[in-house]
């Protein structure tokens, strides 16, 4: 990879893996080119180039810069060459829960459409596993926690890691992953596996349960809404009504003055609103939904 004509910009530089300090330097920041071809890359990839030839650098490195943050997925490394590093931009986020139910929230490299026969990207050369996706993203002490066959959720639809490359160094790692089934579990708005797993409740609130995003195309979901007090639902009942996209879409059916069901009759790219009034108290809440398609 060639770069292009530079700038001198002001960016922040990770200190150190698994860090969140950012110390700003000057460098120059410039586009890159195929050798290859002569093209450029184009805005997903930059050259950072240090000013010093023993400025630190290595792979998986993150910076910020123009509110995005960059991932280092290649140095410069050959004595009397420019001290420099390759950079990809981050363009979505690894968000999981470990075994201790710890939130982890990552900045990441999402490509889709990677196969053992396109390995241009690939550590070193290394023969790959076919998978639909490739995940490149810094390794650190959150990152090492992840499994094979763990189940990850981007951009509304869930993958499973099927294999996990960590030597080519030990700040850097690609994920292999292939398309896999959604579980109703899922937050697939907030892009979390089980994000919606209800905790149990042991202060005073009203819950619609469960916590759940979507219904598929001719499924039927059934619910409960109650208030909690001190944990334990009390007798209240509620008026239940739904809104927000037409009547032939879904089918809302009150069971009792706690208890309802959504059939998805139609899908819709819009949200179905469910509203729950407390008929003691005239407390509300809501609850959005949405109808997809069959998998």
């Amino acid at each position: 990879m060639l770069s292009a004509a530079s700038t001198y910009e002001q960016v922040l530089e990770q200190y150190q893996a698994g860090s969140d300090v950012y110390n700003e330097i000057e460098c120059r920041w410039t586009s890159v080119i195929d050798p290859k071809t002569g093209k450029d890359f184009g805005d997903e990839y930059r050259k950072i180039i240090f000013d010093t030839y023993n400025h630190s650098k290595w792979l998986g490195q993150m910076y910020q810069h123009n509110d995005n943050y960059w991932l280092a997925v290649n140095t410069n490394t050959k004595i009397g060459a420019s001290c420099s590093s390759i950079l990809k931009r981050c363009n979505n986020r690894l968000k999981w829960y470990d075994d201790s139910g710890q939130f982890h929230n990552i900045p990441c490299v999402f490509s889709r459409e990677v196969s053992s026969e396109n390995m241009k990207d690939g550590s070193n050369g290394v023969p790959q596993i076919w998978g639909t996706i490739k995940i490149q993203v810094q390794l650190n002490s959150e990152t090492k926690l992840l499994k094979l066959n763990q189940r990850l959720v981007f951009d509304g639809f869930a993958f499973q890691i099927q294999q996990i490359n960590n030597h080519v160094s030990d700040t850097y790692m690609e994920l292999y992953l292939f398309e896999t089934q959604l579980q109703v579990t899922d937050d697939v708005i907030n892009n979390v596996v089980n994000g919606n797993e209800d905790a149990p409740i042991s202060g005073t609130e009203t819950k619609i349960l469960p916590t759940v995003n979507f219904i598929y195309l001719n499924d039927t979901q059934e619910f409960t809404v109650y208030k909690y007090i001190n944990g334990v639902a009390n007798s209240d009942s509620f008026t239940i009504t739904a809104s927000g996209i037409p009547n032939d879409n879904y089918l809302l059916t009150i069971i009792n003055g706690n208890k309802f069901s959504i059939r998805n009759n139609i899908q819709s790219n819009d949200l179905l609103q469910v509203k729950c009034k407390n008929n003691t108290s005239n407390e509300e809440i809501t609850m959005s939904i949405k109808l997809v398609g069959k998998w």
